[in-house]
C-alpha cells in the first residue's frame, strides 16, 4: 500500500460515504484500480453491514467517482473498482490517517475540504462548518474536541489547522516535487525566491505566487535565479 494517496474532494457525500470513497482511493494502484474486498472496507470504515457498503459503492458509481466490475473467480463472485478522475481538485492524504477511529477519519477528511487554498488552515466559523458538514452540533463539537485533544487539529486566532502529517499540503512536499508541479509554467524565470518561505508557509498558493512573481525586495534571499538553478 502507498505511503500516501490522493482523494478527490466531494462535499456532496456524507461522512460515511466519503470515508468509503477515501478507502477505495487509498487501496488502489497508480492506475486507480482497487481489488479491496467489502470485508476490508468494513474493517477500515467501521461499517459492519456489507450490504450498506455495496449501496455506498453503487452511489459512488452513480456520481461518476468510481466504476465497478463484477467477475467470477475460483467459485467466488468478486468486485473490482476503478477510481476515476483523481487528477483535479484532490487532496493528498497520509495513510497514517487510518490509525484513527473511523468517525474521526471521516470528520477530518470532510473538514479538510474547507481548507483555504491547498494549505491546512480552515477559516470558517463553527456554525458555518456545521452547516457545510451537515452534521449535528453535538456530534461536531464532540469530534472537534477529540481532534483538538489528540493534536489532529489545532486552533489558532482565525480558525483551525489540520495536522499536515494526516492531510498533506504543498509545504510538506520536497523542493523537487514542487519543481515538477511548477513545470506547467514553462520558461518562467523566478526573479526572486524567498527560500526559507518553504518551511514557514501557511498558504502554499501564496508560496507558488511568490515563486512566479517574486517576493518583496526586503525579504529577498536569492535573486535572479531560475527554479532549475536553485534545485
Amino acid at each position: 500500500m502507498k505511503n500516501s494517496f490522493k482523494v478527490k474532494k466531494h462535499n456532496g457525500l456524507s461522512n460515511r460515504e466519503y470515508l468509503v470513497y477515501a478507502t477505495l482511493s487509498c487501496y488502489s494502484n497508480w492506475k486507480g484500480e482497487s481489488h479491496i474486498t467489502r470485508e476490508k472496507i468494513s474493517q477500515k470504515t467501521g461499517i459492519k453491514d456489507l450490504d450498506t457498503i455495496s449501496k455506498i459503492t453503487s452511489l459512488l458509481v452513480k456520481k461518476g467517482l468510481v466504476k465497478k466490475t463484477s467477475h467470477h473467480t475460483k467459485g467466488r463472485n468478486l468486485v473490482s473498482y476503478q477510481v476515476v478522475n483523481q487528477n483535479r481538485d484532490f487532496m493528498w492524504i497520509s495513510n497514517d490517517i487510518f490509525k484513527l477511529d473511523p468517525k474521526m477519519i471521516a470528520f477530518i477528511l470532510r473538514l479538510a475540504e474547507f481548507r483555504f487554498g491547498e494549505g491546512n488552515w480552515i477559516g470558517l466559523s463553527n456554525n458555518e462548518l456545521i452547516k457545510q458538514l451537515k452534521i449535528g452540533r453535538s456530534t461536531f463539537f464532540k469530534l472537534l474536541g477529540e481532534g483538538l485533544r489528540e493534536g489532529f487539529i489545532r486552533k489558532n486566532n482565525s480558525g483551525y489547522v489540520i495536522d499536515n502529517q494526516l492531510i498533506m499540503n504543498d509545504c510538506s512536499k520536497s523542493i523537487s516535487e514542487m519543481k515538477m508541479e511548477l513545470i506547467d509554467y514553462q520558461s518562467v524565470t523566478i526573479k526572486s525566491f524567498y527560500f526559507s518561505y518553504i518551511d514557514k508557509a501557511d498558504n502554499p498558493k501564496a508560496f507558488e505566487r511568490w515563486c512566479l512573481g517574486g517576493c518583496p525586495r526586503k525579504k529577498r534571499l536569492i535573486s535572479d535565479k531560475s527554479l532549475t538553478s536553485i534545485i
